[in-house]
Formats: C-alpha cells, structure tokens, sequence
C-alpha cells in the first residue's frame, strides 16, 4: 500500500529492495485508495512511477494494482469504516486457533497420491 509522504520515497524503494533481495517474489504496487475519514493520501501519479521504476532498477518484478473503488470510498483495506479493536482481537484469535490445529496427515499410498487425494 503506498502512502504519500509515508512510504513512497526512492528510499522507501531500496529499502524494500533490501529487504526483498534474495527471495522470489513479484511487488504489487496499490496506490491508497483515499477517502474523506482517512489521515493518508495517495501518491501523485509521477511519484507512483518513479517507485516503481525505481524498484525495477533494482531488480524487483513490480506490478501496479489499479485503483478502484474511488466512487465509493472503499477498496484494499482502505474501506470507510475502520474496524473496531474487538474486530481485530477476533482475528487475532482466530489466527491462533487455525494455527494451533492439527493438520491432516498425507496418504503415503501411493494409489491415493495418483488420484490427488491427500
């Protein structure tokens, strides 16, 4: 999510650079889609390109997300309602217990891995 004024300098590009270098992996770049309750702006299109630029320059496969959602005020996390504390307690809650579950063990059958079962 690039943030104008937050994190959409060159810098902020050879950071991620840095901290991407070694792993495969694509960038997609989404523009913050604004609205009227939110602190953050989008970046200016020519700012918007020089990140992305600046990320090919150093060797990242960089994508641009197109922005939608404008004439709603909603899209990728930037919706017009901000989630509530409880909300992200619930999540955080629920991200532990699918964690802790145990997973389901693989056939070791041959017979069952040719027809993709698990």
């Amino acid at each position: 999510m690039l943030l104008a004024g937050v994190n959409d300098a060159l810098t902020d590009a050879a950071d991620l650079a840095r901290l991407l270098r070694g792993q495969r992996c694509k960038v997609n770049l989404i523009p913050w889609n604004p609205h009227p309750e939110a602190p953050y702006r989008r970046p200016a299109p020519e700012v918007i390109e020089a990140f992305q630029n600046e990320c090919k320059r150093l060797g990242l496969p960089t994508y641009l997300r197109t922005p939608r959602g404008d004439d709603i005020d909603a899209a990728w996390g930037s919706s017009r309602t901000a989630p509530t504390a409880s909300c992200w307690c619930r999540s955080a809650s629920a991200r532990r217990a699918a964690s802790a579950r145990p997973r389901p063990r693989r056939s070791t059958d041959p017979r069952r891995a040719s027809r993709g079962a698990a």
